[in-house]
């Protein structure tokens, strides 16, 4: 037993020692949704939002809804990703071509009694993508040959 736990120590302190010095990613998460949502960084909507946007995170949180009430709600946010890349061999620098993404979003519910409720939520979660120029693929390919 405690030559696992030696071994799973000095395997740890092995993998931490032959990392990379600093690590960089990117990723693309949206998120814009009600402000009652957004102010909790998705947790928690179940109860104070009152709102249609907390059926993203947690679709029972639309039981809350008054009684005969509708509620309409909607936004939308333009999210514009620029960057470049350099290849470290080449030294050549590629950037990302400029393009705008509308993300929609729109939520209806109703109150049908005190404690059930009904609703239809329209969003893009995942409305994004990197748009690189096709001459960046025959840089690398022309490097590698």
């Amino acid at each position: 037993m405690r030559q696992h736990v030696v071994w799973l120590a000095v395997s740890g302190l092995v993998a931490l020692a032959g990392g990379p010095a600093s690590l960089t990613a990117q990723g693309f998460s949206v998120n814009e949704h009600g402000a009652c949502a957004m102010g909790r960084a998705g947790t928690g909507v179940a109860a104070p939002c009152t709102d249609g946007s907390a059926m993203f995170f947690n679709p029972a949180g639309i039981a809350n809804a008054v009684k005969g009430r509708w509620t309409v709600s909607g936004g939308g946010v333009v999210i514009a990703p620029r960057g470049g890349f350099t290849a470290d061999a080449t030294s050549l620098e590629t950037k990302l071509n400029n393009k705008n993404y509308p993300i929609p979003s729109l939520y209806i519910t109703r109150g049908i009694s005190d404690n059930v409720a009904a609703g239809v939520g329209v969003f893009a979660p995942y409305g994004l993508t990197t748009d690189w120029p096709s001459t960046c693929d025959r840089a690398w390919v022309t490097v590698r040959a």
